[in-house]
């Protein structure tokens, strides 16, 4: 048996060395130890292998404690994810809207000449007040309306005319329409400029009050045209709800850009079924052997349309009446009771629907081309 090879304290101490110096200190020491193996008859393989045995067998240091990683909080787990979805996402422009506070300002303008007109209606105070304010009230209503006759004599500007003025609509729903130009008319400026803004609203608006006459008076064969419609604005609506529905609607409110169509939706399902029914009823009365032949005027020189206005402001004078407590004016009433006597063709239903149909169809196709 070989003897065990052993070294000297002094041959292999370290104490005293840098960290730099060890390295080197060891190899010395192998160097030194493997020298003196070959000297007592070890060759240098046998003593790498026991060297390496021995140093396998050793009990490996401890491995340093190291502080644990800071792992993020959960709730930037949940921030990165809504950012990756886009969730209450909001340009960072901050710039004024200055082409949708445009827009609302002249809807705005123009229903509030409406309402006033409206008002001065029934503020006659006799049947010849009364049929003097309703002339002026019935050419203001021509002026900001439009038919299939007035598009094909050219004047085109009627289409956008009728889309500014909110008449005959519950105030909820004027409410409703307001809410929707105002935040999603700002969302979409500020991402893509007020010329966009202004190109998708003022085409849709011409393109769905065109193509709502033609459907209209197809299946009516009447010549009313539109008095009030919202195209432009459920376009406006449905571009920003199925392009950035996850954005939010205004700075810091947590509330998703397309729970505005919401209102919009369920308004226009409940004008959709008024129309069909409508629809029906009109086509079954012109059908009929009663009305084979529609009648132009009333008895009174009176279109269906303006019978139709001066019943409703004779009953507004005998409400206002009524509210202050004094006695209904008798020649409105006997004017009322013979606008109710006279039989002609009730008017057809508004074409609206087909419009805000229109309208949304065109901002859907053009938010699947953004995409």
């Amino acid at each position: 048996a070989r003897p065990e090879l052993q070294l000297k304290p002094c041959e292999c101490t370290e104490t005293g060395l840098t960290d730099g110096q060890r390295p080197v200190m060891s190899l010395a020491r192998w160097r030194q130890a493997g020298r003196l193996a070959m000297s007592r008859g070890f060759s240098s393989t046998q003593w790498w292998n026991e060297e390496l045995e021995k140093r396998s067998r050793a009990p490996k240091p401890a491995p340093e404690d190291r502080p644990p990683e800071k792992k993020a909080p959960p709730e930037r787990e949940d921030i990165a994810g809504a950012l990756d979805l886009q969730l209450f996402a909001y340009p960072e422009s901050r710039a004024w809207p200055t082409a949708t506070l445009a827009l609302l300002a002249v809807s705005a303008a123009a229903t509030c000449a409406i309402s006033a007109a409206w008002r001065q209606v029934l503020g006659a105070d006799s049947v010849e007040d009364l049929r003097e304010r309703l002339q002026s009230f019935w050419a203001l209503l021509e002026k900001s309306g439009v038919s299939w006759q007035q598009l094909q004599c050219g004047e085109l500007h009627r289409l956008v005319l009728c889309s500014l003025v909110r008449a005959g609509e519950q105030p909820a729903k004027s409410l409703s329409d307001a809410v929707l130009l105002l935040l999603s008319g700002a969302l979409v400026e500020r991402l893509y400029g007020a010329r966009f803004l202004l190109l998708l609203v003022g085409s849709s608006t011409v393109l769905s009050n065109a193509l709502a006459l033609v459907i209209h008076s197809q299946l009516t064969d009447s010549t009313a045209g539109l008095s009030s419609s919202s195209g432009g604005l459920v376009a406006l609506g449905a571009f920003a709800a199925l392009r950035h529905g996850r954005w939010a609607a205004a700075p810091g409110l947590p509330l998703p850009i397309a729970w505005l169509m919401a209102p919009i939706v369920v308004a226009d399902l409940s004008l959709a079924r008024a129309y069909a029914r409508d629809l029906a009823e009109y086509r079954s009365r012109v059908l009929s052997d009663k009305f084979e032949t529609p009648q132009a005027d009333t008895a009174d020189g009176l279109t269906g349309f303006q019978r139709a206005v001066a019943l409703a402001a004779c009953l507004g004078l005998e409400d206002r009446a009524r509210a202050a407590c004094v006695a209904p004016l008798e020649d409105v009433v006997v004017w009322r009771m013979e606008l109710e006597e006279v039989e002609d063709l009730p008017p057809p239903p508004e074409a609206a629907i087909w419009a805000d149909l229109l309208g949304g169809l065109f901002g859907a196709s053009l938010a699947l081309l953004r995409r």
